[in-house]
């Protein structure tokens, strides 16, 4: 599982996408959603529950 302090380098990588930086995300925008999504991951782990992402691009 990624820890925390391994997050920072993929939502650097993520806040370099052009269709998130359109959205007005930075890199800070994707560390937050990406510690939110790591919680959500470790609470459901213990109950053998899995989390699922769909991650799209915007529509114009």
């Amino acid at each position: 599982m990624l820890d925390d302090e391994g997050i920072e380098p993929i939502a650097a990588e993520l806040a370099a996408i052009e269709e998130f930086e359109a959205q007005g995300g930075d890199a800070d925008a994707a560390q937050d959603w990406l510690l939110e999504l790591a919680e959500l991951t470790r609470l459901a782990e213990p109950q053998g529950q899995a989390i699922f992402v769909w991650m799209r691009r915007g529509m114009e």
